[in-house]
């Protein structure tokens, strides 16, 4: 897939890749709220009011309108529709949002996604997927924190072999850099690049707040810090 557009449009099409981070890094995350005993736990009916109305996503993005992408939201984890191959399991927390994967056995008991990408018909160069996840309590919520702080620091720095041979259409080998963690308080950020994808690069962000976790990751030529931004935003609607 040597075209530059083919390459976005398999990317931003299949979510089969690193919606991490870039080649510039992330300079200091934001400190948001920490997840203390005392933050007001938040129910599951509360999570679609937490996300941002694609409009607002498609702002932050830089670009015109972003339509809904229904492969990509809903209230179920996200699945690929064919198996993904990379060149480490352990880094496999990084390829997108709310994986059906990385959350199975983690004791979630509620989740909210909201995927947004470019119109029909014109040229795929945006994609986001928000995801907001809720669990029994902040202590299951601080953990799957910790334990992603833990994957994504094994594998920050790294180059990453991603592909989705099976798929529809197939995906070749895609090779992702991926820059180094930062973080603050309860809150992640990494951001990779694509190998000759002439700037294409995505940022992925996620935080833990009272028993919810947000998990963003945002694709574009050039990223910068979208992705933590809307983060922000989201994390900004939990009341203490």
């Amino acid at each position: 897939m040597a075209a530059a557009l083919t390459v976005r449009a398999a990317l931003l099409a299949a979510c089969a890749v690193v919606l991490a981070g870039c080649s510039s890094t992330v300079a200091g995350v934001r400190a948001t709220p920490s997840a203390g005993a005392g933050a007001r736990p938040v129910s599951v009916s509360e999570l679609p009011a937490l996300l941002l109305p694609p409009d607002q996503v498609a702002d932050t993005m830089g670009t015109a309108v972003l339509k809904v992408d229904s492969n990509t939201s809903g209230h179920e984890m996200i699945a690929p529709p064919a198996p993904i191959e990379l060149d480490d399991n352990e880094c496999l927390s990084l390829e997108a949002p709310a994986q059906k994967a990385v959350y199975a056995n983690t004791g979630w008991i509620g989740v909210q996604t909201l995927g947004v990408r470019n119109p029909e018909g014109t040229i795929a160069t945006h994609m986001v997927i928000e995801a907001v996840i809720a669990f029994p309590g902040a202590a299951a919520a601080g953990k799957i924190l910790a334990d992603q702080t833990a994957h994504w620091s094994a594998c920050s720095g790294r180059t990453l072999t991603v592909s989705q041979p099976t798929g529809n259409p197939p995906t070749p080998p895609q090779r992702w850099t991926v820059g180094p963690l930062t973080h603050g308080d309860s809150t992640l950020a990494l951001t990779s690049v694509l190998e000759n994808g002439h700037g294409l690069s995505c940022q992925r962000a996620l935080a833990n707040r009272s028993n919810i976790i947000v998990d963003v990751g945002a694709c574009r030529e050039d990223i910068a810090n979208q992705a933590l931004d809307m983060l922000d935003a989201i994390v900004g609607k939990i009341r203490p």
